[in-house]
């Protein structure tokens, strides 16, 4: 009889901590709540965080990624142009490099 209550005590607690789960993640992705993608990278950029975007890196970026014009795929730091390769990798990666730099093999 006491297993039973402890196993009835297990599945109570395993229910509520779903169901919690489900209200947290319907709460954290719901239409009236910004989604973490957005907030961390706005789809419609302002004119005030490109000015900012572009004097960060202008300030830390550009003296090794070099100007718009030239340079080869195989450049590194890459160029961050249509000779570079950059645009090969997805965003979540590039952020990730940004954050904590790369290995040789990026």
């Amino acid at each position: 009889m006491n297993e039973r209550r402890v196993l009835l005590a297990a599945l109570g607690i395993l229910i509520f901590v779903c169901l919690a789960a489900i209200v947290f993640i319907a709460i954290l992705f719901s239409a009236s709540s910004p989604r973490l993608e957005t907030l961390i990278f706005p789809r419609t950029p302002t004119l005030p965080a490109l000015a900012r975007g572009e004097k960060l890196y202008n300030d830390n970026c550009l003296v090794c990624h070099l100007g718009r014009e030239g340079g080869t795929m195989m450049d590194y730091p890459p160029r961050h142009n249509a000779n570079g390769h950059t645009w090969h990798h997805p965003d979540c990666e590039l952020t990730y490099i940004i954050l904590y730099g790369s290995n040789e093999m990026t």
